[in-house]
C-alpha cells in the first residue's frame, strides 16, 4: 500500500509538471503564431511595394523633408493614367497625440487635400491606397495637422515634385 501511494504521488507530480509544461508550450505557440502573422503581413507589404515599383505605369514620387535638421521621407506611387495612388510613410515619426498626417496634391500651385492618413502607418513599411483619385498634379506633400485634418496645410513635413 505504501508503494502504491508513493507511485501515485510520483505520477501526480509528473502529471502536474506535464500540465505546466503544456501551458508554457501553448503560450510559446501563441507567441510564434503572432510573430508569423506579423512577418506574413510585413512580407505582403514588401511584395506590394515590389509590384508597384515594377509597374511601368506607376510613377514613384519620393517626398523629402521640409524640416531642416530632421531626416524624414515618404513615398507615393501614382498612376497618372487611372488616378490611383498609394502612400508609404516609413520615414516619418509617429504623430504626437492629438495630431495626424494629411496628404496633399499640389494642383495649379494650390494644395488640395487627399485626406488624413492613419497614425499607425508612420514609421512602418505599411502602404495604403489613397481614396481620392488624382490624374493631375505638380507635387505631393504630407503635413502634420490636428486630428481630423485641416482645409489648408500648416506644417509641411515632406514634399516631392512629380
Amino acid at each position: 500500500m505504501i508503494g502504491s501511494a508513493a507511485v501515485n504521488i510520483i505520477l501526480y507530480s509528473q502529471n502536474s509538471n506535464n500540465k505546466a509544461a503544456q501551458v508554457a508550450m501553448n503560450a510559446q505557440m501563441d507567441s510564434l503564431k503572432a510573430a508569423k502573422q506579423q512577418y506574413a503581413s510585413l512580407l505582403s507589404e514588401y511584395q506590394k511595394s515590389k509590384t508597384m515599383m515594377a509597374d511601368t505605369g506607376m510613377q514613384t514620387i519620393v517626398m523629402h523633408t521640409m524640416q531642416p535638421g530632421h531626416a524624414m521621407a515618404a513615398t507615393l506611387y501614382w498612376s497618372k493614367s487611372n488616378g490611383n495612388a498609394y502612400v508609404s510613410m516609413d520615414g516619418l515619426p509617429q504623430a504626437p497625440k492629438g495630431m495626424q498626417y494629411q496628404l496633399w496634391v499640389i494642383q495649379g500651385g494650390k494644395p488640395v487635400s487627399m485626406g488624413v492618413l492613419p497614425n499607425d502607418m508612420a514609421n512602418t513599411p505599411a502602404m495604403q491606397k489613397v481614396a481620392m483619385q488624382v490624374t493631375d498634379g505638380q507635387a505631393f506633400a504630407i503635413s502634420l495637422e490636428k486630428e481630423g485634418g485641416n482645409p489648408t496645410p500648416t506644417t509641411v513635413y515632406v514634399l516631392g515634385k512629380v
